[in-house]
């Protein structure tokens, strides 16, 4: 209990950092155009880390546990496995870098075409060296020392602001970029350091163990995490043609949310799914539809009452905390339409990182691969069709609708799976 309780002050901690973080942010950069094309370049390398550090887990947990029950340690297996991989690594990285400087290209006016380019080649470094690092997170999940596996965006998040009040008015929004490489090259060399005295103490080398995994499993595991992460780089793409100001407004509300769901969901992750996992290896169905039903209570009472807290003082809190610099109160009432949609959509999203994962449990491969692909399918289509009706506004009530006919659907499948398991 006491490594739960310092797990979730850990992930509170890390929410609030963010949040100063964004205040830092809207205090030098505000909703400008070069913030906006900042959040473009960060959208598709924040959606592929969520996605390639959820794979990179699927993939290697296996092949750790194999060898933990072989040789009694992982150490060399773990070596062996970023040699083999960081070839693949670089090449992913040079290819989503050119990705991105394609699809971008064409939504940003001619001036700033060089800063596009200049910010993506920055941005691959950063996806390279993070993805370098989820194989040391995975390990540390693994020895189950939580601490150190759960402090990577709280460091990130610490430099940027860091760097930020030092450097952000003479280098402008690059230094948000140079942040995120120099937090991670930091990290990167922590890891290595606890990761040599691991090694230090094994004196039998270890080969990789051959480990197969389904292709439906991994693409489960690849599909179920694309809804919360491909959506950001939907929004830049659809949103930086709009002007200035736009993609922002979005930005801003996206993180504030991201905030406030990773306090719901980690204790949730950390304290609830352990249980339903429990219950579900024991097939106490009857028992899992409570606690599923428990989840939903809790999430909606939360949403609610964030929810009004919010029409009562979000304008008044981004006054006091946000509107300190270039940052305007325009921006403040902007960000506020767009975020009481994220808001009450968030209830979709946080009930469905549980959901998730029960479905992962009960082996509902194929339904995960499904609600994934249909959530962006029309998240793209809806996102284009009130794009001209609404404008940025269209983010947020996409983001709603999506979120919560996903997670409707997907709970009243689990419940009629469970009410069949029941009868069997």
């Amino acid at each position: 209990m006491k490594h739960y309780m310092m797990l979730i002050s850990i992930f509170i901690f890390t929410a609030i950092i963010s949040l100063i973080n964004q205040m830092i942010y809207a205090y030098y950069f505000g909703t400008s155009s070069s913030f906006d094309m900042l959040n473009a370049v960060l959208a598709l390398p924040l959606s592929i880390i969520g996605v390639g550090n959820g794979a990179i887990t699927l993939i290697i947990m296996p092949i750790l546990n194999e060898a933990k029950k072989k040789y009694g340690n992982c150490v060399y297996v773990l070596v062996d496995l970023i040699k083999k991989y960081i070839l693949h690594i670089i090449l992913l990285t040079i290819i989503l870098v050119m990705i991105q400087i394609i699809l971008l290209q064409n939504r940003v006016d001619t001036t700033q075409k060089d800063e596009l380019i200049y910010l993506s080649l920055f941005v691959g470094i950063y996806l390279f060296l993070n993805f370098i690092n989820s194989f040391f997170v995975v390990y540390f999940n693994f020895k189950k020392k939580f601490i150190l596996a759960s402090i990577n965006a709280l460091v990130i998040y610490i430099f940027s602001i860091i760097m930020c009040l030092l450097f952000a008015k003479t280098i402008g929004v690059k230094i948000v970029i140079f942040s995120f490489i120099f937090s991670n090259m930091v990290l990167l060399f922590y890891f290595i350091m606890i990761f040599v005295n691991d090694f230090k103490k094994l004196s039998i080398k270890q080969k990789i163990i051959s480990f197969k995994i389904e292709l439906k499993v991994l693409l489960s595991g690849i599909f179920s995490i694309l809804p919360f992460t491909l959506p950001i780089f939907i929004d830049s793409y659809f949103l930086l043609a709009l002007g200035s100001g736009n993609l922002s407004y979005v930005s801003y509300a996206n993180k504030i949310i991201i905030m406030i769901s990773t306090i719901l969901i980690q204790p949730l992750n950390l304290i609830l799914f352990p249980k339903i996992l429990m219950k579900i290896s024991s097939k106490k169905f009857i028992e899992i539809k409570i606690m599923l039903f428990y989840l939903y209570v809790f999430v909606l009472l939360g949403v609610v009452l964030i929810y009004i807290f919010s029409k009562l003082f979000f304008l008044d809190f981004m006054h006091i905390f946000f509107e300190n610099g270039i940052f305007t109160s325009n921006d403040s009432k902007k960000i506020n339409n767009v975020f009481l949609f994220y808001l009450i959509g968030a209830f979709g999203m946080v009930s469905m990182n549980i959901q998730n994962k029960v479905l992962t449990s009960l082996k509902l491969y194929k339904i995960q691969i499904f609600g994934s692909l249909s959530f962006i399918i029309c998240y793209i289509f809806l996102l284009n069709f009130l794009l001209q009706i609404k404008g940025y506004l269209s983010s947020g009530i996409v983001y709603m609708i999506c979120w919560i006919f996903y997670s409707s659907f997907i709970m009243l499948y689990i419940n009629k799976y469970l009410i069949l398991k029941k009868e069997d």
